[in-house]
């Protein structure tokens, strides 16, 4: 058997939509690999792997000079709505830092 060279080691994550992928790193890069969900017949791909630029991140002890932290979205009261003329719930959807929407496989997409 030939030689084998590691290349990264992958996580298993659940997206907030409650898709499983896979996670990790290689190099400078990120790699995500998603299964194919929309395999039409036994010869189509299985998965696709994916690679995207990672963000630096600053060590903990450097906070000070780390940039202000986002702004926290309002969520809109009964009161508040009645008064715009719009009646909403408040938003109940978690946040999350990483935002996988352009890189996650969208449905109909081959």
């Amino acid at each position: 058997m030939a030689e084998m060279t590691r290349l990264c080691r992958l996580w298993n994550k659940t997206s907030a939509r409650g898709g499983a992928y896979l996670v990790g790193r290689m190099g400078d890069a990120r790699v995500l690999v998603f299964q194919n969900t929309r395999k039409a017949d036994d010869g189509d791909h299985d998965y696709e792997i994916f690679l995207t630029a990672i963000e630096e991140r600053q060590p903990q002890n450097q906070k000070a000079s780390q940039p202000a932290p986002r702004p926290q979205k309002k969520v809109p009261t009964k009161a508040a709505s009645k008064a715009a003329g719009k009646l909403h719930e408040p938003i109940t959807e978690p946040c999350h830092d990483d935002d996988l929407s352009a890189i996650l496989p969208l449905e109909g997409e081959t």
